[in-house]
């Protein structure tokens, strides 16, 4: 039941600001401030909404406050969020509990000269630069510039939209950009964008795959690295190549492809992780595929060799090395037909175009002792846009595979229980049973041959004649006979329906594969975030067990040397032996995630690759749950199946009525006997063929029709009632879908600035502590709001993108695409 509010007051005091909440006890969860100290989200568990809103909507406006509202509640968390008009410090905060169950949170706002709101996106110029193989294209800018990629309908265009950054100061930026660096790139142009951005539009000479895309910060700068590689669609001849093999010479590795049957091969390097990749242009990766197990290298370099696919279908063979290298030389050799790629083995040097911050960037680290976490830092670079969820047809053939999918091991993971799930080869199994419906049912309808043969041994015996002329005795001789009866069924309705249902049968089996395949990717999906999530659990459980010890240990030490209390103590224990528990219910958590995956693939599986950085979620397109309610309808998977169910169960109700009309054939029968002797002398042979149009009408079989016909009318109403359950059901699972995206999104980024303010709250708490202001309670206290914060952040990261998978299974348009745009976000 929600709980109400009883006030929420601002109060002007001169220059400061008094934000003042009076709350039944245990509403407040937490507030937290975010870094930049333009924003305070509250999260109030179990809150009238409608009463919040009511109150907040009759607060006097105040130059220091930009808006006050609420987000999308998640799990029972209300945010409340004020947005200030310009940066602010916290001068005070309190919070007390009163005699009559309620309690009361207190902050003064004051403004802050020595913060500056963040600058706007800026980008100061363009570089094309030839480095590893690769054509990369650097955006240098602000820290904040941001971009977000994707390839128009033909492939020869590449749109970055760049949030902030006006289309003038585009144009003038690609007029300073020198093109003729790299014959890939042939130009550039610059559009208008949405909401004052622009877009920057890069035709490519040839076709290209894009290898690599990522955003750093360095010395206050933001960069912007897109790398391009040549490209090429899979030829329907197959590649000849007869070997591929690896070498290594005083640490420089080198790789070998003979007979290379006019193809063209790329090769370039990666850094991050380190790898060699081998494009061979124009050749399918399934003739590749034999030459792998082949490659044999005693180098402690080549950790293993796997085999993808380009944007455009070629194969691509991936080395993964122990280390970065980079690339000496590649071609053909003087002499024979051999192609060579060479390394220098002696690692990448980075040089001074910004390519040192993509290889060693590591952020500014918050000064924390205690803590072993990913910096918190991170959650203010500038990340990676994750593309919205557009409302699409219905899935249709995969795109071709993108290279941040072959490194995530999403496809892999995938391919592997596409070949060993039970759940989805038992959809497979339905369907090929289904199949041999057609083939069975179309038989009632051809002619059908019966042939029989005998052969039989007569012996007779007359031991009195009525005529004395007659003879008397006995005598044996051989007979045979043979028959052939060919029959063509002319008229037979119940057979012509059956034909009907089987094919309609063959359609409804291949949407229940598509649905089990779809539910197979979100299964794999979601077991795959569902272990990161766990992951994330045993690192943050494990470092919060360490911090809680350091402080008991602490507290301990202060009561010996007479500082500290008893309470302090127990407290901090407490803490510490809650931690520890929550250590171990985290590793097994991660055990039974290990376990669901592996239920789903067949095999454990050894290690994932997470995040390679944060990202901004976005919510569906377009933004309006109706259209996704009524493309559910048209487009759900399992409600055409309920339909074909329908038609089928309609079909039956004829198929039984059949019954009462007559069955017309065309039966021509051809049959012989022949016998070698009788009593009275010798034998005889005879020979009759026969064709006849033979109507069957039938007249009574003890009502076992009208009750047949009645069963599948009643079988046919069951089958109505099927599909419009299943419409309401889909109706209301792309409705819930959406909403569970659109609050996720909010939710998220709320989260990821609780994160942020936790960090700082810490870091005052410490600091607090060192000045002999906090207790070391309340420094714990810091520590488990922090990691909580953290927690319920990375939680709702995953919870977010599996929502988004949920979404597009719920309009049927879910497919590999969308795990490729999955794995986009990882390393």
């Amino acid at each position: 039941m929600a709980a109400g509010l009883a006030n929420v007051s601002i109060k002007a005091e001169g220059q400061a600001l008094r934000l003042q909440l009076d709350v039944p006890a245990g509403t407040l969860h937490s507030g937290l401030q975010i870094q930049d100290s333009t924003e305070v989200v509250l999260l109030l568990k179990d809150i009238d909404t409608a009463a919040l809103n009511a109150q907040l909507a009759k607060l006097a406006a105040h130059p220091f406050i930009k808006r006050i509202d609420t987000l999308l509640p998640s799990q029972g968390l209300t945010p409340l969020r004020i947005e200030f008009t310009r940066p602010v410090k916290v001068l005070d905060e309190k919070l007390v509990s009163t005699l009559d169950k309620r309690s009361r949170w207190e902050m003064v706002f004051a403004p802050d000269a020595k913060r500056v709101l963040p600058p706007k996106p800026a980008l100061e110029q363009m570089l094309v630069v030839n480095r590893e193989g690769r054509a990369d294209l650097r955006l240098v800018g602000s820290a904040t510039l941001e971009a977000a990629m994707s390839f128009d309908s033909d492939g020869r265009q590449v749109v970055l939209e760049l949030a902030g950054i006006s289309r003038k100061s585009l144009e003038r930026v690609i007029a300073a950009t020198d093109l003729t660096r790299n014959p890939l790139l042939k130009k550039m142009a610059a559009l208008d964008g949405e909401n004052g951005s622009s877009r920057l539009v890069v035709t490519l000479a040839a076709d290209a795959d894009v290898v690599a895309g990522d955003g750093v910060v360095s010395g206050g700068k933001g960069e912007i690295l897109v790398s391009f590689v040549p490209d090429a669609p899979a030829g329907e001849q197959a590649a000849r190549l007869s070997a591929m093999q690896v070498a290594e010479s005083a640490g420089a590795l080198s790789v070998f492809a003979d007979n290379l049957d006019g193809r063209t091969f790329s090769a370039f390097t990666l850094d991050k992780p380190p790898r060699l990749v081998v494009d061979v242009l124009g050749a399918r990766a399934e003739d590749i595929k034999p030459l792998l197990p082949r490659i044999s290298s005693q180098s402690d370099t080549l950790r293993g060799v796997r085999l993808e696919e380009t944007r455009l279908g070629s194969a691509r063979v991936i080395f993964d090395l122990q280390r970065p290298q980079s690339l000496l030389a590649s071609g053909l050799q003087t002499q024979g037909n051999r192609w060579i790629v060479s390394l220098n083995g002696k690692g990448h040097i980075p040089g001074d175009q910004g390519a040192n911050a993509l290889a060693a960037f590591a952020g500014e680290p918050v000064s924390l002792e205690l803590r072993q976490r990913q910096d918190a830092a991170d959650l203010q670079r500038p990340k990676m846009l994750i593309k919205p969820v557009v409302l699409s047809g219905q899935a249709g053939q995969p795109r071709a595979a993108n290279p941040a999918l072959v490194q995530s091991g999403l496809p892999q993971l995938f391919e592997r229980a596409l070949e060993n799930d039970p759940k989805y080869l038992s959809a497979k199994t339905d369907f090929l049973i289904s199949a041999e419906g057609v083939p069975q049912a179309r038989a009632a309808l051809l002619p059908t041959a019966v042939i029989d043969l005998s052969r039989s041994m007569a012996h007779q015996k007359i031991t009195e004649a009525p005529n004395k002329a007659f003879p008397t005795g006995s005598t044996s001789y051989p007979s045979s006979s043979w028959s052939l009866t060919i029959s063509q069924p002319v008229l037979k309705m119940p057979a012509i329906f059956k034909l009907d249902q089987a094919e309609l049968a063959v359609e409804q089996a291949k949407l229940n594969v598509v649905a089990a395949e779809q539910d197979l990717l979100l299964r794999t999906a979601s077991s795959y975030l569902a272990l990161l999530a766990a992951l994330d659990g045993v690192e943050l459980s494990s470092a919060e067990r360490e911090a809680t010890q350091k402080q008991y240990e602490l507290a301990k030490s202060r009561l010996e040397n007479g500082l500290g209390t008893i309470a302090q103590v127990h407290d901090t224990e407490s803490r510490y032996s809650l931690s520890r528990a929550r250590e171990i219910e985290a590793r097994n958590r991660l055990q039974d995630a290990r376990s669901a995956l592996k239920e789903i693939v067949g095999s454990d599986v050894a290690a994932l690759l997470p995040f390679k950085a944060h990202f901004d979620p976005a919510m569906p397109q377009p933004a309006n749950p109706e259209a996704w309610v009524d493309a559910a309808v048209s487009q759900n998977i399992a409600l055409q199946s309920r339909k074909l169910a329908e038609q089928i169960a309609g079909l039956e109700i004829q198929r039984q009525k059949g019954g009462y009309y007559p069955t017309l054939a065309l039966v021509g029968t051809a049959n012989g006997q022949a016998s070698k002797g009788s009593f009275y002398g010798g034998g005889q042979r005879q020979q009759n063929t026969e064709l006849a149009l033979k109507l069957s009408m039938p007249a009574f079989e003890g009502g076992m029709t009208n009750s047949l016909v009645r069963e599948a009318g009643v079988r046919l109403e069951k089958a109505m009632l099927e599909r419009e359950q299943e419409e309401r059901k889909t109706e209301r699972a792309a409705r819930a879908a959406y909403q569970s995206v659109e609050t996720s999104a909010s939710m998220l980024e709320a989260l990821r600035k609780a994160v942020i303010a936790q960090d700082s709250a810490l870091q005052t708490r410490q600091e607090g502590y060192k000045a002999g202001v906090a207790s070391v309670v309340a420094v714990a206290d810091a520590y488990r709001l922090y990691y909580s914060a953290r927690r319920d952040y990375l939680q709702a990261r995953y919870d977010y993108l599996v929502n988004r998978l949920k979404l597009k299974q719920a309009v049927g348009a879910l497919s590999r695409d969308d795990l490729t745009d999955l794995a986009d976000l990882m390393q």
